[in-house]
């Protein structure tokens, strides 16, 4: 699983990992008896964007419950602490590779040259490769090792304009520097989107895309299915 290192939003605000986008894909594999490493870029401490977090003070997501009950385990928030870098891992030792979501992504991922590569080698060993909500901000400067970009022609989800729309007028002004779903549409993804903030994943190919926050379950559910594993779909 990758995760966003920590950036400064255009608000000035820092930001990262969305809570739910980690951690409820994470509870999903873990029970599946999934062996799992949380990543990054650079390695090193991660941090939450703060309206991700069930404690924060906004409330946003106090009824995050799953959220809440990880972040009170040290086995889980010491991976936070001292994440590996991707470049100190072997990754020919995993099956898979999972692309959390947050604020973080959109400003330290889609120039990341070494972490596009890493996922293009993934797809291209067709092993599922899966973005989750704003991580999708990864496949829009991916080019397969033919000079094509990887979501040329491909059906993919993630966090919508219809939602970014929401948190805008809902949470505050504009906090991220694009919208990805213009973006993914530039580069001849064909875009899909369900309701806003309802539970939502598709796959195409060993392309495995989330809308939002509330897919990560779904999500995750979709690479145990390529990985012929049970999913518990009772969540």
């Amino acid at each position: 699983m990758i995760v966003s290192n920590s950036a400064t939003s255009t608000t000035g605000k820092p930001v990262g990992i969305w809570a739910a986008e980690l951690i409820h894909p994470y509870d999903v594999f873990k029970a599946a008896g999934c062996q799992v490493t949380i990543a990054s870029s650079q390695g090193g401490p991660v941090e939450l964007d703060a309206l991700s977090d069930p404690r924060d003070s906004s409330g946003f997501s106090s009824l995050d419950i799953l959220s809440a009950k990880y972040l009170t385990q040290s086995t889980f928030t010491d991976q936070l602490s001292n994440t590996p870098a991707i470049a100190d891992l072997n990754t020919h030792d995993y099956d898979a590779i999972f692309v959390c979501g947050g604020q973080g992504t959109l400003y330290t991922f889609p120039e990341d040259q070494a972490l596009t590569d890493l996922f293009v080698s993934f797809y291209q060993d067709e092993k599922p490769s899966a973005t989750l909500c704003r991580g999708a901000c990864l496949l829009l400067n991916a080019t397969l090792d033919n000079g094509e970009p990887l979501i040329q022609g491909k059906m993919i989800t993630g966090f919508s304009k219809k939602e970014e729309q929401w948190m805008d007028q809902n949470v505050g002004p504009m906090m991220v520097p694009f919208v990805l779903e213009e973006e993914a549409k530039k580069r001849g993804a064909k875009f899909v989107a369900s309701s806003a903030f309802t539970p939502f994943a598709m796959q195409d190919g060993n392309l495995i895309t989330g809308q939002q926050r509330n897919s990560g379950f779904q999500t995750a559910g979709l690479v145990l299915k390529a990985l012929d594993l049970d999913f518990d779909d009772s969540h």
